[in-house]
């Protein structure tokens, strides 16, 4: 009886930390659809699926081409902070510290500084703004911090120059994480 009540013992400690860890796998793929002004996307469909249809994200949709082998990964979960055909025309329109958009190597700064590893919401934006006394600050793929605080309600994001951005557009879903459209162009330091 001690050998039968031993084994039973021995059994549930090994394979109740397995069905423990059962609830938290999804077996439903289910697919969310979210949509911004009109435009329809799809957390099926890559970052670059869901913009490339749309004339107004042409711009950071070629650098999502041109850098999207690099960053995103089949494993790769992130926030990707996305800027509008505006906000890049408004830049090449500026004489003050012109950032050159054609070159490559600026084009892949600029895209890893509007990426945040992670899924990171709007409600945890603010959350995190919150908890930091009115600022946050948030790691991105390039190695800098890009800085969030609200106004009005709104997020603004800034970064080191205090070149401002604000989300207009949050909580859309891609293959790989979440997105949020910004009217503004943030710089990483390029030298």
């Amino acid at each position: 009886m001690k050998t039968i009540y031993t084994a039973l013992v021995i059994c549930g400690l090994i394979f109740s930390p397995l069905a423990m860890a059962q609830k938290y796998v999804s077996v439903s793929h289910d697919t969310i659809a979210t949509s911004y002004n009109g435009m329809n996307f799809s957390s099926e469909k890559s970052l670059l699926e869901n913009l490339q249809p749309y004339e107004g994200f042409s711009t950071i949709a070629e650098f999502i081409e041109a850098n999207a082998v690099s960053i995103f990964d089949e494993d790769f979960m992130g926030t990707v902070f996305v800027t509008t055909n505006s906000s890049f025309e408004a830049e090449e329109d500026t004489e003050e510290d012109e950032v050159d958009l054609n070159l490559a190597s600026n084009r892949q700064k600029i895209l890893k500084f509007h990426i945040v590893p992670g899924r990171l919401d709007a409600h945890g934006i603010k959350k995190a703004v919150e908890k930091g006394g009115g600022t946050a600050y948030f790691a991105t793929l390039q190695g800098e911090n890009l800085g969030a605080r609200l106004k009005d309600g709104k997020v603004v994001l800034f970064d080191s120059e205090n070149n401002t951005a604000t989300i207009i557009g949050s909580d859309l879903y891609h293959k790989h994480g979440f997105f949020h459209i910004i009217e503004g162009l943030l710089l990483p330091k390029i030298e």
